[in-house]
């Protein structure tokens, strides 16, 4: 069979829920606890519309000076109300499950440097990857050659190179 013409996967849908936010409701803030109160830790927002009293964005864009290369914008405020005619987008959030020595350990440690168990993880997950990556990891986070090297290779070719010309 010859190779397919597009990338694909299955998956399964495992449950929907539809939510509409009352007025005021800041959309981000809702949308955290629609999703704490039904235990959502991934998912799609398939749709939405609605009007908002105002909207806050911000734009990724080219930062040379910063470590990244890249940056946001300061926010934008744009006064309401203002309709929103489509809505898509993701949700995730990183969890890890430990088993109850771990945690037992986390608890103890963090407690020994007054931090929050929140608080000493991330501090330990940053010094990891700090002495993993150096102070030059955040660079591999950058979409570039050096950065992804299987993605350096399907732009390295003559379609894509006309995006690099604009």
């Amino acid at each position: 069979m010859a190779d397919p013409s597009a990338f694909h996967a299955s998956g399964r849908f495992a449950k929907a829920v539809p939510v509409r936010l009352r007025p005021g409701t800041d959309v981000m803030e809702g949308l955290k606890q629609v999703c704490e109160a039904h235990g959502i830790r991934q998912g799609a927002i398939l749709m939405g519309i609605g009007s908002l009293r105002q909207l806050s964005y911000q734009v990724l864009t080219p930062k040379p000076e910063t470590k990244l290369g890249a940056g946001y914008t300061d926010p934008v405020v744009v006064p309401g109300p203002v309709e929103i005619l489509s809505l898509q987008g993701v949700i995730f959030q990183i969890s890890l499950d430990v088993d109850p020595e771990v945690r037992r350990r986390i608890r103890l440690a963090a407690a020994k440097r007054d931090v929050s168990i929140r608080q000493y993880v991330m501090d330990a997950l940053r010094e990891r990857l700090r002495e993993d990556l150096g102070d030059d990891g955040e660079s591999l986070l950058v979409l570039s050659a050096k950065g992804d090297p299987v993605l350096a290779a399907l732009w390295d070719n003559d379609r894509d190179a006309a995006y690099d010309r604009l």
